[in-house]
């Protein structure tokens, strides 16, 4: 309905002071009905936008639920109609806050309470966004894994006086490590690492492994042995003669322990003194040896002893070790053609 004019009258006139001054003087009843139907009819059908006072309509006079979501245009709640703390939890549908709902740094561990994971969307929650606990973040780090913060300079109750920690879950590199960083939580070090494939690396305290702690000849390494050779003579002198030649070694750098028992006898053929000598060869390198003075009655053998030693110089990698001996003029040297003793190379460490 649009504004409201009144009916016309004889002369032209709207109004009956303008009918008599154009010289009808008489009120027709039909033109006092057309008035009072105007109004009657204006009444009835209600009021429109136009003959509505700009203001005059207050809150009182809206009956309860009557401004409902059709009745509000779109954006017509700004920032500022709203007051603080009125946005609840359980106003917000599931999953409707998102990562760019969020500032960085705007939620604090006070804040979190109270919101379930089921009202937050997947990615919303984003490094340096979301601490979790008080103390520490939980954060997806893109291309890296998962990261439990404690006291890093992003966490709210950051106290540069204390060490930083974090645990991370790497798929980058399929392992779960932990890092310290000593205040000011800067310089990171990993102090312990799972890899994928089980195994454990961290630095264990001094004398914290014990004997029950190792696996059965844990510490033992490669060990190459052979026996006494079945006959061997030797007479020609001063000349150092393979004795025994071991299978190769291979070790990863630690000490090999040498041990010797040669069933080697010698005889001074004059029945005066002969010079016996024997030593570890090592890939054609001596690397300890000895010598004995020998005097005998004629037709008579003396036991040459056994050398044993341990070779701290021999890197990582295979090996050859040689028993060699050697006979002074005038000497002969057997060996006793049984199966006592024997030779061994043996990696400990």
């Amino acid at each position: 309905m649009s504004y409201i004019t009144r009916p016309t009258k004889q002369g032209g006139a709207t109004t009956y002071q303008g009918k008599v001054s154009a010289g009808y003087s008489t009120i027709l009843a039909s033109e006092m009905d057309l008035d009072l139907d105007t109004i009657y009819s204006a009444w009835n059908t209600g009021v429109d936008t136009v003959n509505i006072r700009d203001g005059s309509i207050t809150g009182s006079k809206l009956a309860p639920g009557a401004v409902g979501s059709r009745e509000l245009a779109d954006g017509g709640i700004q920032t500022v109609d709203i007051g603080a703390q009125q946005v609840t939890t359980p106003i917000l549908a599931d999953l409707s806050v998102t990562t760019g709902k969020i500032a960085a740094g705007a939620v604090s561990d006070t804040q979190i309470a109270g919101v379930s994971w089921s009202k937050i969307s997947g990615g919303a929650v984003q490094s340096g966004q979301v601490p979790l606990v008080a103390g520490g973040l939980i954060l997806t780090e893109p291309g890296v894994g998962l990261d439990i913060q404690a006291n890093t300079p992003a966490s709210p109750s950051y106290d540069n006086t204390k060490p930083s920690y974090l645990v991370r879950l790497d798929y980058t590199n399929d392992s779960f490590v932990v890092l310290r960083a000593p205040p000011p939580g800067t310089a990171w070090v990993q102090i312990f690492q799972i890899a994928g494939s089980g195994v454990v690396y961290a630095s264990l305290a001094p004398g914290s492994v014990g004997r029950t702690q190792l696996a059965v000849n844990a510490v033992q390494g490669s060990v190459a042995a052979a026996g006494n050779p079945a006959s061997f003579s030797l007479s020609t002198a001063n000349v150092w003669t393979n004795y025994v030649v071991l299978p190769a070694l291979t070790t990863r750098g630690a000490t090999v322990h040498l041990f010797a028992i040669p069933a080697l006898s010698v005889s001074s053929n004059a029945g005066g003194g002969v010079l016996v000598g024997s030593r570890w060869v090592r890939d054609g390198t001596p690397i300890i040896g000895n010598s004995w003075l020998v005097q005998n009655a004629v037709g008579s053998f003396v036991p040459v002893p056994g050398l044993h030693w341990i070779d701290q110089s021999a890197a990582a990698g295979s090996h050859n070790y040689y028993y060699q001996v050697q006979i002074g003029v005038g000497g002969t040297m057997l060996a006793s053609g049984t199966t006592d003793g024997g030779f061994t190379a043996y990696e400990i460490g």
